[in-house]
């Protein structure tokens, strides 16, 4: 039945390949799938949400009107803020026009399915969203309608008033108050938005709800993505993120913030360098999600387009390191062959000790490591040519060119097949040549091409030259074990 759903999500995805991007289908993919888990799991396995980076494609996405349309669809038009919440709203509806229908649109289209989920018409239910959208003639009508509920009357002639008054908004916020001590916690913040008391209202959501998307969708509708209240909730949950080192919540964040930059340097920076919280402990790359290297190289495709990336400043040790360390997650996930097209693809070390000699210069040229977009298609670039077989027939002791007819006795059964040493013969030389060469303090990295060895003129034959900077130790090492990881991959793939 899963695989049924994945047949079914592609054969969609195809059909609307020309208007969804591919954020939009990374996003519906998952989409897909969270629903299928919700319908078909045993309850105890069941996810809640979607996890915070199937949020971010669809954050990044530039089809969001047609992953509304999916997600109403999926929930047959009935969807509430229960499922809104699960699928991420709060978070990638960006497109303030998107929220609303002449103003309110999609948050209307809950705020009526909630009022109408169940038997006897509720208006409590959608109560806060309508005053969000401050419709409170709205919501007075559906009180009208809803006759038969216990606080029919006293709602009515309550509404009826005009909050507008100093009267009535302190009305209002004493009875946010006796419903808060009566546990009635969203109905609390409703009140609290009809004594136009925002922050309080926020505060119920976050303490109480813990529904950070809720608090958002109230802020925005209410007062609109200008808000001061939006600015410091988001602020709130960034230095959250960023304790958590939840680095796809920290690029979210800071694309809400219209901090753009931020928002790329979040991927791959290191956290602490991104908040003036002197309790932020250093962060690390022990558990780093490969598929940020998937966002990295949509966001600088970006601002390249809008003629940013002069704005964006990543030093190159930092996005080499970054690279390599996403290449070695994917091979730790038992994906050699993704991981090696991921280092094949990369910045050399010879470009990244170049770059670093610029930086120190103060003429630091940005490596545009577009790893995903560059092809290694043409024959001088590839490392190993899986099309051929592994002898070099120049070299070989055996003619193949020769008729069939040839004497079996002319061929000598114990000579190797080719002159070249093989793949285990190489990768054990350079193994043992890299234990056995540890003098950083005379020697650098310098990459030399080797014909025989059939790999990339960027991670050929390591040598050294003398003069190594401390400052630069760190790096140097990590370039030094490039190309033992590169034979490693190549070595399982092969097996």
């Amino acid at each position: 039945m899963c695989l049924l759903a994945v047949i079914d999500t592609v054969n969609q995805l195809e059909k609307q390949k020309r208007s969804l991007d591919e954020n939009g289908a990374r996003f519906l993919l998952a989409m897909r799938m969270f629903i299928f888990s919700q319908k078909n799991f045993p309850e105890e396995s069941r996810p809640i949400e979607l996890i915070n980076r199937d949020i971010s494609w669809a954050v990044y996405s530039e089809s969001q009107d047609i992953l509304i349309d999916y997600c109403n669809q999926s929930y047959d038009g009935k969807l509430l803020w229960s499922h809104a919440r699960s699928l991420g709203f709060g978070y990638w509806i960006t497109n303030l026009d998107s929220l609303t229908f002449e103003k309110y649109k999609q948050m209307e289209t809950i705020a009526r399915n909630s009022f109408m989920s169940k038997e006897d018409k509720d208006p409590v239910e959608c109560s806060l969203l309508y005053l969000a959208m401050r419709k409170k003639n709205v919501l007075l009508g559906l009180w009208k309608l809803a006759q038969s509920h216990a606080e029919h009357t006293i709602m009515v002639r309550f509404l009826a008033n005009d909050f507008s008054e100093d009267r009535w908004q302190k009305a209002a916020l004493k009875n946010a108050f006796v419903l808060l001590g009566k546990q009635r916690y969203e109905y609390a913040a409703a009140f609290f938005l009809l004594g136009d008391r925002l922050k309080d209202a926020v505060n119920v959501c976050l303490q109480h709800l813990n529904d950070y998307q809720l608090a958002i969708v109230l802020c925005r509708l209410y007062q609109g993505d200008n808000s001061e209240v939006l600015n410091d909730l988001l602020t709130t949950i960034l230095n959250d993120a960023l304790m958590r080192e939840d680095r796809w919540s920290c690029s979210m964040i800071f694309s809400l913030l219209k901090q753009k930059e931020n928002s790329l340097y979040s991927l791959l920076m290191p956290l602490e360098s991104l908040t003036l919280d002197s309790k932020m402990t250093a962060s690390t790359t022990k558990n780093l999600d490969p598929a940020l290297l998937i966002l990295y190289n949509h966001l600088r495709k970006n601002f390249k387009i809008l003629r940013m990336d002069d704005k964006i400043s990543v030093p190159a040790d930092v996005e080499f390191r970054f690279i390599y360390d996403c290449a070695s997650s994917y091979e730790q996930l038992g994906l050699p062959s993704l991981a090696l097209q991921i280092v094949e693809a990369a910045p050399s070390p010879a470009q990244v000790l170049k770059q670093m000699k610029l930086s120190e210069k103060g003429n630091m040229n940005l490596i545009t490591s577009e790893v995903l977009d560059r092809t290694t298609t043409t024959k001088e670039n590839d490392e190993i040519d899986w099309s051929t077989l592994s002898y070099d027939k120049k070299n070989s002791v055996v003619d193949w060119g020769e008729p069939t007819s040839q004497k079996y006795d002319a061929f000598d059964w114990g000579a190797p097949i080719s002159n070249n040493r093989g793949l285990d013969d190489d990768y054990d030389s350079f193994r043992k040549d890299f234990v056995n060469n540890d003098d950083l303090g005379e020697q650098i990295l310098v990459l030399e091409n080797t014909e025989s060895e059939k790999i990339d003129s960027e991670v050929m034959e390591i040598r050294f030259e003398n003069e190594v900077k401390d400052e630069d130790i760190n790096t140097r090492l990590q370039i030094r074990h490039i190309r033992l990881f590169k034979w490693q991959l190549t070595k399982r793939i092969i097996q």
